[in-house]
């Protein structure tokens, strides 16, 4: 049985966890840039869709090589781009490494529940609207990390709604948080597990 990776940078807004939007607007940090190519360096294989891809122009999967290298790996994991409408070939997610591009027949929850049972150690990389699929019962996440910023948000910043956080901690704990006060302000940073583990 393989392994499902989310890692996601969100903040409190009234009883929700809200994304934070990906733009120069956003807060820079960098642990929790550290904790995504971590995780990415730990994954078989990245799934994310065209709308992702399309939205970060600078994106490029492909880990530290140091970080590679401490895992004993010589490779970037593959990346797995859904997508119906094709992207950019001269996107530079293309110099990640191996790039697949398929049509989401299924969604994404069929498509990592095929990987995982495949047994790779998967890594979603995609908006809130698309991975709230694979937080429905019976939910496939294995591990959370989840990057919580605490100080004022530019409202152009904000995204979509991940979860209420009393419903993600329903099904999901993990060790004591980790705070960090970084330049663009205080960072709260948790790796979460559910409860119990997806079957």
């Amino acid at each position: 049985m393989g392994h499902v990776i989310h890692v996601t940078a969100v903040w409190r807004r009234g009883p929700d966890l809200v994304t934070i939007a990906i733009n120069e607007h956003s807060p820079a940090s960098p642990t929790d840039s550290a904790i995504l190519d971590a995780a990415r360096a730990r994954a078989d294989v990245i799934v994310t869709t065209g709308r992702n891809v399309r939205m970060e122009p600078d994106l490029c999967h492909a880990p530290s090589a140091d970080r590679l290298a401490r895992l004993g790996k010589s490779a970037a994991p593959r990346t797995v781009i859904l997508s119906r409408s094709g992207v950019d070939p001269e996107h530079p997610i293309f110099r990640s490494g191996d790039v697949q591009i398929v049509a989401p027949e299924g969604g994404l929850r069929a498509v990592v529940t095929r990987l995982r049972d495949d047994g790779e150690t998967v890594l979603v990389e995609a908006g809130p609207t698309t991975v709230g699929a694979l937080y429905e019962a019976p939910g496939l996440v294995d591990e959370l990390q989840l990057s919580i910023f605490e100080g004022h948000l530019d409202a152009r910043a904000v995204g979509p709604t991940l979860a209420r956080e009393a419903d993600l901690r329903a099904v999901f704990s993990g060790p004591a948080a980790q705070r960090c006060l970084e330049p663009s302000g205080a960072w709260t940073f948790e790796t979460l597990r559910p409860h119990q583990p997806p079957s």
